[in-house]
Protein backbone atom coordinates (compact mmCIF):
# COMPACT_ATOMS: atom_id res chain seq x y z
CA UNK A 1 0.00 0.00 0.00
CA UNK A 2 1.26 3.62 -0.14
CA UNK A 3 3.15 5.27 2.32
CA UNK A 4 1.82 8.44 3.95
CA UNK A 5 2.48 11.22 1.78
CA UNK A 6 2.26 9.21 -1.14
CA UNK A 7 -0.90 9.00 -3.15
CA UNK A 8 -3.14 5.50 -3.42
CA UNK A 9 -3.36 4.00 -7.00
CA UNK A 10 -6.25 1.68 -6.19
CA UNK A 11 -10.03 1.18 -7.74
CA UNK A 12 -12.49 0.20 -4.62
CA UNK A 13 -15.92 -1.81 -5.20
CA UNK A 14 -18.76 -0.47 -2.98
CA UNK A 15 -22.32 -0.78 -2.75
CA UNK A 16 -22.59 -4.11 -4.08
CA UNK A 17 -26.29 -5.37 -4.14
CA UNK A 18 -27.73 -8.68 -5.35
CA UNK A 19 -30.94 -8.44 -7.40
CA UNK A 20 -32.53 -11.70 -6.81
CA UNK A 21 -34.09 -13.93 -9.45
CA UNK A 22 -33.16 -16.89 -12.10
CA UNK A 23 -30.00 -15.75 -12.72
CA UNK A 24 -29.72 -13.51 -9.94
CA UNK A 25 -27.84 -10.32 -11.12
CA UNK A 26 -25.45 -8.21 -8.85
CA UNK A 27 -24.78 -4.29 -9.29
CA UNK A 28 -21.48 -2.69 -7.97
CA UNK A 29 -19.78 0.69 -8.35
CA UNK A 30 -16.13 0.70 -9.22
CA UNK A 31 -14.44 4.04 -7.66
CA UNK A 32 -11.20 5.48 -8.43
CA UNK A 33 -9.65 6.77 -5.20
CA UNK A 34 -6.47 8.31 -7.33
CA UNK A 35 -5.68 11.68 -9.50
CA UNK A 36 -4.77 9.39 -12.63
CA UNK A 37 -6.91 7.42 -14.69
CA UNK A 38 -6.86 3.40 -14.52
CA UNK A 39 -7.38 1.40 -16.93
CA UNK A 40 -8.11 -2.72 -16.65
CA UNK A 41 -6.08 -5.17 -17.67
CA UNK A 42 -7.84 -8.46 -16.76
CA UNK A 43 -10.86 -9.48 -14.16
CA UNK A 44 -12.73 -12.17 -12.35
CA UNK A 45 -15.77 -11.70 -10.50
CA UNK A 46 -18.07 -14.49 -8.96
CA UNK A 47 -20.94 -15.20 -7.10
CA UNK A 48 -20.86 -18.71 -5.56
CA UNK A 49 -22.37 -20.55 -2.27
CA UNK A 50 -20.36 -21.97 0.33
CA UNK A 51 -20.88 -23.20 3.80
CA UNK A 52 -19.51 -20.54 6.08
CA UNK A 53 -16.49 -22.88 7.84
CA UNK A 54 -15.70 -24.42 3.92
CA UNK A 55 -12.01 -22.93 1.93
CA UNK A 56 -13.11 -19.57 0.72
CA UNK A 57 -11.00 -17.99 -2.11
CA UNK A 58 -10.52 -15.50 -4.75
CA UNK A 59 -11.53 -16.03 -8.48
CA UNK A 60 -9.06 -17.35 -10.45
CA UNK A 61 -9.70 -18.94 -13.84
CA UNK A 62 -8.05 -22.72 -12.95
CA UNK A 63 -9.71 -23.40 -10.32
CA UNK A 64 -13.02 -25.03 -11.60
CA UNK A 65 -15.64 -22.56 -10.82
CA UNK A 66 -17.26 -20.54 -13.00
CA UNK A 67 -15.87 -17.28 -13.14
CA UNK A 68 -17.42 -13.88 -15.36
CA UNK A 69 -15.60 -11.24 -16.78
CA UNK A 70 -17.56 -8.19 -16.45
CA UNK A 71 -15.33 -5.39 -16.74
CA UNK A 72 -13.37 -5.67 -20.22
CA UNK A 73 -10.09 -5.21 -20.77
CA UNK A 74 -9.20 -1.74 -21.57
CA UNK A 75 -12.32 0.05 -19.78
CA UNK A 76 -10.89 2.94 -18.15
CA UNK A 77 -12.00 5.08 -15.08
CA UNK A 78 -11.39 8.84 -15.13
CA UNK A 79 -9.39 10.57 -11.95
CA UNK A 80 -11.61 10.40 -8.80
CA UNK A 81 -14.48 8.49 -10.82
CA UNK A 82 -17.16 6.17 -10.65
CA UNK A 83 -18.54 3.09 -13.14
CA UNK A 84 -21.55 1.26 -12.14
CA UNK A 85 -22.00 -2.36 -13.29
CA UNK A 86 -24.53 -4.73 -13.30
CA UNK A 87 -23.49 -8.37 -13.45
CA UNK A 88 -25.76 -11.57 -14.66
CA UNK A 89 -24.81 -14.40 -12.33
CA UNK A 90 -23.30 -17.35 -14.05
CA UNK A 91 -26.32 -20.25 -14.17
CA UNK A 92 -23.47 -22.64 -14.87
CA UNK A 93 -23.13 -22.87 -11.12
CA UNK A 94 -23.95 -26.07 -8.97
CA UNK A 95 -27.28 -23.51 -8.04
CA UNK A 96 -28.03 -22.37 -11.64
CA UNK A 97 -27.44 -19.04 -10.78
CA UNK A 98 -30.86 -18.34 -8.69
CA UNK A 99 -30.19 -15.50 -5.97
CA UNK A 100 -33.16 -16.27 -3.79
CA UNK A 101 -35.07 -13.04 -1.80
CA UNK A 102 -35.11 -14.82 1.18
CA UNK A 103 -31.90 -16.11 3.63
CA UNK A 104 -30.88 -19.66 3.61
CA UNK A 105 -32.24 -21.57 6.47
CA UNK A 106 -29.52 -22.13 9.64
CA UNK A 107 -26.83 -24.72 8.22
CA UNK A 108 -27.16 -24.19 3.91
CA UNK A 109 -24.76 -22.45 2.13
CA UNK A 110 -24.37 -18.80 2.06
CA UNK A 111 -23.92 -16.41 -0.93
CA UNK A 112 -20.50 -14.87 -1.19
CA UNK A 113 -19.13 -12.39 -3.98
CA UNK A 114 -15.45 -12.12 -4.81
CA UNK A 115 -13.58 -10.02 -7.10
CA UNK A 116 -10.00 -9.46 -8.61
CA UNK A 117 -9.50 -7.00 -10.54
CA UNK A 118 -6.20 -6.10 -12.30
CA UNK A 119 -5.37 -2.69 -13.63
CA UNK A 120 -2.29 -0.50 -14.13
CA UNK A 121 -0.96 2.98 -14.63
CA UNK A 122 0.42 4.26 -17.44
CA UNK A 123 3.90 4.20 -16.50
CA UNK A 124 3.40 0.61 -16.66
CA UNK A 125 2.79 -0.38 -12.92
CA UNK A 126 0.37 -2.88 -12.54
CA UNK A 127 -2.17 -3.25 -9.06
CA UNK A 128 -4.37 -5.55 -7.93
CA UNK A 129 -7.89 -5.28 -6.05
CA UNK A 130 -9.56 -8.45 -4.38
CA UNK A 131 -13.22 -8.16 -2.77
CA UNK A 132 -14.69 -11.36 -0.96
CA UNK A 133 -17.89 -10.46 0.87
CA UNK A 134 -21.13 -12.48 2.51
CA UNK A 135 -24.45 -11.50 1.70
CA UNK A 136 -26.64 -9.85 3.97
CA UNK A 137 -29.93 -10.15 4.48
CA UNK A 138 -32.80 -8.07 4.30
CA UNK A 139 -31.13 -5.38 2.60
CA UNK A 140 -29.48 -7.89 -0.06
CA UNK A 141 -26.07 -6.00 0.17
CA UNK A 142 -23.20 -7.94 -0.38
CA UNK A 143 -21.82 -6.22 2.95
CA UNK A 144 -20.31 -8.19 5.60
CA UNK A 145 -16.58 -9.24 6.19
CA UNK A 146 -16.05 -12.48 8.21
CA UNK A 147 -13.15 -12.28 10.22
CA UNK A 148 -11.30 -15.34 8.60
CA UNK A 149 -11.70 -13.51 5.14
CA UNK A 150 -10.37 -9.99 5.92
CA UNK A 151 -7.14 -10.78 4.23
CA UNK A 152 -9.24 -11.56 0.79
CA UNK A 153 -9.94 -8.03 0.40
CA UNK A 154 -7.47 -5.27 -0.26
CA UNK A 155 -7.43 -2.39 -2.65
CA UNK A 156 -4.49 -0.94 -4.69
CA UNK A 157 -1.69 -3.64 -4.19
CA UNK A 158 1.22 -3.22 -6.70
CA UNK A 159 1.87 -6.41 -8.60
CA UNK A 160 4.16 -5.38 -10.66
CA UNK A 161 6.68 -2.12 -11.29
CA UNK A 162 7.60 -1.40 -14.87
CA UNK A 163 10.49 0.67 -13.57
CA UNK A 164 12.09 -2.41 -11.86
CA UNK A 165 11.03 -5.95 -13.07
CA UNK A 166 12.87 -7.34 -10.22
CA UNK A 167 10.70 -5.74 -7.35
CA UNK A 168 7.11 -7.02 -6.72
CA UNK A 169 5.14 -6.90 -3.76
CA UNK A 170 2.51 -9.87 -5.03
CA UNK A 171 3.78 -12.47 -7.30
CA UNK A 172 2.24 -11.56 -10.37
CA UNK A 173 2.41 -15.33 -12.04
CA UNK A 174 0.43 -17.01 -9.77
CA UNK A 175 -2.55 -14.57 -10.79
CA UNK A 176 -2.68 -13.82 -14.32
CA UNK A 177 -3.07 -16.45 -16.22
Amino acid sequence: MAASGEECFAISVADVRAIPGRPGKVTFMLRNRSSETLEFIKSALKVQRRLPRSRHALPSAGRGYSVVTAIEPGLTVNARGEVPFVMNVDRRTGYGGVIPAEPPSAGEPEFFFAARLFYRRTNGELYETGVYRRLAYPDLAFSLIEAGHTHLNYAGVRTFSGANPQRSERPISAHIR
